[in-house]
């Protein structure tokens, strides 16, 4: 008896190309099963990395394999086949939802998330093992950075897995620049993913700067907002991350690693955003009204040497937003400090502030500080996370 499901075709990056001259195609899919015709996707235009977010009603059985055809539309011509990716529908109890992301096998990645409709049947439990892997969703990503690029895109790639990229797009400078972004990726914990900014600049050539982010043994559904990434030369990228399938989804309670097993007992390495600041006047300061005022927020612990944000040319009522990560330890104190720069490059104390660091937690905690002439700073911290202890007895295994 066939099961229906529905079955949500979401994206592909890094398509191959079909027009040499655009450098680009204009995909779509066409997929059947044992019980329903041939459906097809949307065309989306002059993309490698369409993004369809489409839903269809299927029925088909457990098990059965679904081939997505992935084409190129070609008005006056035959269209090209840009590739093949197969997904075997696995088990499922009935409104279970399973994300996956499909190898093409002409080159590309395509993100699907299955769902059960009608009755289905229980997934049968299994051990969480080194080779079970998650999938990750990166979204809502944004930059801050004194750079303006006109023409950038955002490489993720784990070293001899796969490389996928972003469509063109224009980083403005700016304490925090929302980028039209977004990548599914299917990885382990420990995996160590590299993001890259790749510009062309008519001056300066290809610049590259590079990031790094070890991917922890998330729990499903489990979520990160504003991770912070520090990119070298470059400032910061900031993005949201889901769990949308834990390598812990069909595995017993007793594999699953308590609330408080995050891995960050060995890693030292602190999580610092700085927010914003307000209730501070520019008359204060700026008795001469100088508009090429700029302003920053430098800091520095007992065993780090002192660093600064980016100077912005806002009012300091704005926002800063600028990610850093560096050792630290229970009870170590981060000293900042607000101060301003004219257009002679003079630069003054407005004022300091200081953070005792005593909340050991992989979860962010927000904190309000005064600084001791005027005005207040805002910014949060945690615990930069490894992999639980309960993982790491995973892979000695």
């Amino acid at each position: 008896m066939s099961t229906l499901f529905n079955l949500q075709i979401m994206d592909a990056h890094s398509l191959s190309i079909a027009d040499k001259s655009s450098q680009s195609s204009d995909p779509y899919i066409k997929f059947h099963t044992s019980k329903t015709k041939t459906q097809k996707s949307k065309i989306i235009s002059k993309t490698l990395n369409p993004r369809w977010n489409q839903t269809f009603q299927i029925k088909a059985e457990f098990g059965e394999e679904v081939v997505f055809e992935v084409w190129d539309n070609n008005t006056f011509t035959k269209d090209k086949p840009l590739g093949i990716a197969v997904l075997v529908i696995p088990e499922m109890e009935k409104n279970e939802r399973i994300y996956d992301v499909l190898t093409i096998d002409e080159g590309g990645l395509l993100s699907i998330n299955i769902q059960c409709v009608t009755e289905g049947v229980p997934h049968p439990k299994e051990l969480t093992t080194s080779s079970t892997e998650c999938v990750l969703m990166f979204n809502e990503f944004a930059t801050s950075t004194n750079l303006f690029i006109k023409n950038a895109i955002l490489k993720l790639k784990i070293e001899g897995k796969f490389e996928i990229s972003s469509n063109p797009f224009i980083i403005g400078t700016g304490s925090f620049v929302t980028l039209p972004t977004w990548f599914v990726v299917k990885c382990k914990p420990n995996d160590k993913i590299i993001f890259e900014i790749l510009t062309q600049q008519i001056v300066d050539g290809i610049g590259k700067y590079v990031g790094t982010f070890v991917v922890p043994d998330y729990r499903e559904n489990e979520s990160e907002e504003n991770e912070n990434i520090p990119i070298k030369e470059f400032g910061s990228l900031y993005m949201k991350i889901k769990c949308v399938k834990s390598v812990y989804k069909y595995s017993d309670l007793k594999q699953i690693p308590q609330d408080d097993d995050f891995g960050i007992s060995e890693n030292k390495k602190l999580c610092l955003n700085v927010y914003n600041v307000e209730d501070i006047s520019f008359e204060h300061f700026n008795p001469n009204h100088d508009q090429k005022m700029q302003f920053c927020i430098e800091f520095k612990t007992s065993s780090r040497k002192k660093k600064n944000t980016a100077f912005n040319n806002f009012y300091p009522s704005s926002y800063f937003i600028a990610g850093y990560r560096f050792k630290c330890k229970i009870g170590e104190v981060i000293e900042f400090i607000l101060v301003s720069k004219d257009k002679h490059g003079e630069i003054k104390e407005i004022g300091k502030a200081k953070l005792l660091i005593e909340h050991k937690s992989a979860t962010w905690k927000k904190e309000e500080l005064k600084f001791d002439t005027f005005g207040k700073l805002y910014v949060g911290y945690k615990w930069m996370r490894g992999v639980s202890e309960k993982y790491k007895e995973i892979m000695s295994c």
